[in-house]
């Protein structure tokens, strides 16, 4: 049963990407961890929001981040600098088939930029300043599962897989969570 009064969910990220990066008609492949993304996180933001009751529930998931690194070019030494940017908001919609079962639909709307600085050389070299953005929608599968444990806390895990060639080939995430209910009034 789910509290009308639960107020707070602690939410902790553990990000990582790994897939092809292309700017210009030149693909790279990127595969970073979560240690390298916080490294090079130059600003970050999460917003969750959702309405429940016994039956049904709706939710919005907003994420932005901004990633960077300066350095030098290992054979010149000339500055450059490569940026990303990435938005998502996702809405879900969940109903409840079982006491500690949801599944539901949704959409995640996601644009991300890229773009890449390199210095002009002291001589003849050009400098380069590129960038790229891109923008889709995948449709989204959820499911939720949430025990209740004895005291006010509660723990579980959600998750979605997407995309199914509409906008990204394929695209899932899955997440554990903790929560903690401050009345025991159930709506």
């Amino acid at each position: 049963m789910r509290s009308k009064n639960e107020l707070f969910r602690g939410i902790g990220v553990l990000l990582a990407v790994d897939g092809k990066l292309t700017i210009r008609g030149n693909p790279v492949d990127v595969e970073v961890g979560p240690g390298e993304i916080f490294e090079r996180l130059d600003f970050g933001a999460m917003l969750y929001l959702e309405m429940a009751n016994r039956d049904w529930s709706i939710s919005l998931d907003g994420l932005y981040m901004n990633l960077g690194e300066k350095g030098l070019t290992p054979t010149t030494g000339r500055e450059a600098e490569a940026d990303m940017k990435q938005l998502a908001i996702e809405a879900r919609g969940m109903r409840r088939v079982g006491s500690w079962v949801e599944v539901g639909i949704g959409a995640r709307l996601n644009s991300i930029e890229g773009g890449l600085f390199v210095a002009p050389g002291d001589v003849v070299l050009p400098g380069i300043d590129v960038s790229q953005s891109k923008t889709w929608f995948d449709p989204l599968i959820a499911a939720r599962l949430t025990a209740p444990l004895e005291s006010k806390w509660h723990l579980g895990i959600s998750g979605d897989a997407g995309g199914f060639g509409i906008g990204s080939d394929f695209a899932w995430q899955v997440f554990p969570f903790v929560g903690y209910r401050f009345s025991r009034r159930s709506g």
